[in-house]
């Protein structure tokens, strides 16, 4: 279902007010571990994760002994890493039914894709391999804009090994789509990417063509953040996930390494970061094949199509210094979908970049005590990390996988001193 004209430029006024009213804010942080681990506050972090194990191995013992015959496979608790060795690699695709007059080229879609691996083969992944090669000039401005933490970003290695050979036995595996926030990255939320590629889903996101903070083609060309995208990615952003998901249903069968990654789009899930939570709430209701839709501190009307009655997943912050102002709006929208399985997250002391690797990635004269990093009266950057993909690889695995044994951890607020829960599943609604 296509949103209005009048619904759009409703849309864009409530950008336009709040980029006005944060665009003095913006977040990061070296105090987290590449691998999303809680720490730093680490009695309140290491607590939570405590309780929250005991609690699932109590919850989880008591299910593996009467599994229902609909589901055989091991249970593993959403809020530890998964199974699966994580593999991740980089593809390139390019829309040439959009010519773009930022840049004067077609629309060029560079796509991180993160996969359940058999662990074998590949390479650290560090921040130079998820930059990509760029020419001199580039890399000079980088070195001015992050100083001294230039090398210290470089530095930075995740879990994931970089075109470790794809798991073929257990494939194919369901696809998650992030969609990044403005003026951000393919790769901004890498932790909670790689946290579900562990748990066997098949996580892509594009850097968005001019509305990332650059979008890198290596050995072609370098496009820089287009301010107009804040008008622009209403009417671009929809199509890129439509033209990625037909681009991946029809990957070439080259012997490539992605090609060798088993997908399965008939199983399609949507997520996305602030501007990228728009995106996924203005795709959710317009293209059947996706299935659930779990946005973060997106921005929105207070409106919804009624006909959306998908599984819809949202986070919200509530010390959030960027959209905050339309929170109430955002959450109407939610409140009126006429999904029987929703589940909002509302961080309480959480800021706009909380749940985001933002922290990790963002130069160091960005951080702003507002932005919650290094700032004691906010969340902590990794438990923010840490709750938010605990529950969403919990309703993933519930909504896309039918796995209801998630739903013990996913109905249960297990961090009360931090987040509000609300749930209404199958018509039993409840908050904690």
């Amino acid at each position: 279902m296509k949103h209005s004209f009048f619904h759009l430029f409703g849309i864009l006024l409530i950008v336009l007010c709040f980029f006005l009213a944060g665009c003095d804010n913006d977040d990061p942080n070296d105090e987290q571990s590449a691998d999303g681990t809680p720490a730093g506050d680490d009695d309140q972090a290491v607590d939570d994760d405590d309780d929250n194990d005991d609690d699932n191995n109590d919850d989880n013992d008591d299910d593996n002994d009467d599994d229902n015959d609909d589901n055989d496979d091991a249970f593993y608790p959403p809020d530890q890493t998964g199974p699966y060795p994580v593999g991740v690699t980089t593809i390139y695709f390019t829309d040439e039914s959009r010519w773009q007059l930022w840049g004067l080229r077609y629309r060029e879609l560079p796509l991180e894709i993160w996969y359940p691996s058999t662990g074998v083969g590949g390479v650290p992944n560090d921040m130079t391999a998820m930059v990509g090669d760029l020419p001199d000039w580039a890399w000079s401005v980088l070195g001015l804009v992050y100083g001294d933490y230039m090398d210290s970003l470089l530095a930075i290695t995740t879990t994931a090994m970089r075109d470790a050979e794809p798991d073929t036995t257990d494939g194919p595996f369901p696809v998650i789509f992030f969609s990044h926030g403005i003026s951000a990255l393919r790769f901004q939320n890498f932790t909670l990417c790689e946290h579900l590629a562990s748990h066997g889903f098949v996580v892509v996101a594009p850097d968005h063509y001019d509305g990332a903070i650059f979008t890198n083609i290596p050995g072609e060309a370098v496009i820089l953040f287009n301010p107009a995208t804040l008008v622009t990615g209403l009417i671009d952003r929809p199509p890129d996930v439509d033209f990625i998901y037909q681009s991946l249903l029809n990957l070439p069968q080259d012997g490539s390494l992605a090609a060798s990654i088993p997908l399965d789009l008939t199983i399609f899930g949507l997520s996305g970061h602030s501007y990228g939570g728009l995106t996924s709430m203005q795709v959710g209701p317009e293209f059947d094949y996706i299935d659930a839709i779990a946005p973060l501190n997106p921005i929105f009307l207070d409106y919804y199509p009624p006909s959306f009655d998908k599984p819809f997943f949202m986070l919200q912050s509530d010390q959030d210094e960027i959209v905050g102002i339309g929170n109430d709006w955002t959450r109407g929208a939610f409140d009126q979908s006429n999904s029987d399985k929703k589940i909002h997250l509302l961080l309480k002391r959480g800021s706009h970049y909380s749940a985001t690797d933002a922290c990790q990635l963002l130069p160091r004269w960005f951080i702003r005590p507002a932005n919650g990093c290094d700032n004691p009266e906010r969340i902590d950057p990794l438990l923010a990390n840490y709750i938010s993909y605990s529950y969403m690889t919990a309703f993933f695995k519930s909504v896309l996988m039918e796995d209801e044994r998630y739903n013990d951890y996913l109905l249960v607020n297990h961090f009360p001193v931090e987040l509000e829960l609300t749930t209404q599943w199958a018509e039993t609604p409840a908050v904690n």
